[in-house]
């Protein structure tokens, strides 16, 4: 009930997110733990030779460690194997990380681009589309989070393919990914 002349504050993405999780029994988890585990495994398979040439590969950033170096790497590869002429990597700390571990794998800078500022797979999309022009891009990320990855580019208009690159499918990780099924979702 609103009393004249003030306003409820709006919930909060997190809040709107606990309420369902809560009211739906967990149901709502479940069945974005189950998206994110059947779409992932779909997915996972990796970049085909007859993709597009001069491509540009975006890696989607990650805390620096391994799951960064495997992502970045993926994207070395597709340069490598001629299939991206240019590598964006994009994350708040991870970006000049990437660059960095890029450039010791013997990317010329050149070809490197950082956007320091996104601090979610949505925000790594929107903001680096601009970056990324009218090429072709290479979505590089894990297995697992290729699922929402390409449902988030959809969303924010960045026509990409998938170069998933592989790693361990723990139970925390993909409860971690359903639960962020369920806020995107909630979200958008």
């Amino acid at each position: 009930m609103r009393v004249a002349g003030r306003s409820r504050p709006a919930l909060s993405l997190e809040a709107r997110v606990v309420l369902l999780v809560a009211g739906t029994g967990g149901a709502a988890w479940a069945v974005g733990t189950a998206w994110a585990a059947w779409h992932g495994r779909r997915h996972a398979r990796p970049a085909t030779p007859e993709a597009p040439a001069l491509a540009t590969a975006l890696v989607l950033g990650c805390r620096p460690g391994p799951r960064l170096s495997r992502r970045v790497m993926g994207a070395v590869a597709l340069w490598q194997r001629g299939l991206a002429q240019r590598i964006v990597i994009s994350g708040r700390g991870e970006a000049e990380a990437g660059v960095a571990l890029a450039v010791e794998q013997g990317i010329p800078r050149g070809a490197l681009v950082a956007e320091p500022h996104a601090r979610t797979t949505l925000e790594n999309l929107t903001l680096s589309r601009d970056l990324l022009g009218s090429s072709p891009v290479w979505l590089v990320t894990d297995d697992w989070h290729m699922a929402r990855a390409l449902w988030l580019a959809e969303v924010a208009g960045v026509h990409a393919r998938p170069a998933p690159v592989r790693a361990a499918w723990t139970a925390r990780l993909i409860a971690r990914e359903g639960l962020s099924v369920v806020k995107t979702a909630v979200a958008i």
